[in-house]
């Protein structure tokens, strides 16, 4: 959320009339209905019946607070269902010592010392976290910001996907 939060406020500063709406949540917004302008997502396949731009690449990889922190394990709960690095984990460690509902929740449980997780790079470098193995091949996706076909031409989409997603590519 913050790294949102942060790409958003030279857009925000030079367009101080575009209204700006920030939902941060599990639930995938249904564009198809509108229930955004814009939909910032980790992912590797991006829905068909949308259009965007690929920010950056994210990888995966096992993060603890120190090299020397337990092996217990931290991780996402059903609410994260969809999420492909909940069901990897599921394939691979039998009982976690934590479940959290967000992937800045089991960072900040990582960052505390309570085990070690899996988590995107972005997210990791945004704590004091080391890694203990090696990026996760098989999870490598990206950052997309999507948008509904109808936006297309729309100018404080169009400003907003361009300007927003620069900052977030540098900061990524």
């Amino acid at each position: 959320m913050a790294l949102v939060a942060e790409a958003m406020q030279p857009f925000q500063a030079a367009h101080p009339e575009v209204q700006l709406h920030l939902i941060v949540s599990n639930a995938m917004a249904d564009m198809a209905r509108h229930d955004a302008d814009v939909a910032i997502r980790p992912t590797a396949t991006p829905p068909e019946a949308l259009i965007g731009r690929r920010v950056a690449p994210v990888q995966f990889a096992i993060y603890a607070a120190t090299a020397k922190t337990p092996e217990r394990w931290i991780a996402l709960d059903e609410s994260m269902s969809d999420a492909r690095s909940r069901h990897w984990l599921a394939r691979h460690v039998d009982a976690p010592a934590l479940r959290v509902n967000s992937m800045w929740a089991a960072a900040e449980a990582c960052a505390a010392g309570l085990g070690w997780a899996l988590l995107p790079d972005y997210l990791a470098r945004r704590f004091p976290l080391v890694p203990i193995k090696p990026p996760v091949a098989e999870l490598e996706s990206a950052i997309w910001m999507l948008f509904h076909p109808d936006h297309r031409a729309t100018p404080r989409v169009r400003y907003f996907v361009r300007e927003v997603g620069q900052a977030l590519q540098r900061a990524l």
